[in-house]
């Protein structure tokens, strides 16, 4: 058998350790998007996807959440697109 090492590093960050959490939160291009956004979400208090996914459907409007979702989406796209294509846009692009 052929082992595969898989590098589970965060490809905008270099980050050791990504996690879903770290894509979407903790990671700097991240806090950096959310930070540029007229929602106040947490970036630093938070401990996990799941904690912060909770906050977030509690604590905003359903606008905001709708703003949540389309950001995180954004985020990820831009992760990938990052690990397929190594291109990324800055947080401040439009």
């Amino acid at each position: 058998r052929r082992r595969l090492m898989v590098k589970n590093e965060c490809f905008l960050s270099g980050d050791p350790c990504e996690s879903s959490f770290h894509v979407f939160v903790a990671c700097p291009f991240a806090k950096v998007v959310w930070e540029a956004v007229a929602i106040q979400v947490p970036t630093k208090s938070m401990l996990n996807i799941q904690e912060w996914l909770v906050y977030v459907s509690e604590k905003l409007t359903s606008t905001e959440v709708v703003m949540v979702a389309i950001i995180s989406w954004a985020l990820w796209f831009n992760r990938n697109k990052v690990r397929v294509e190594n291109c990324s846009r800055s947080p401040q692009e439009k």
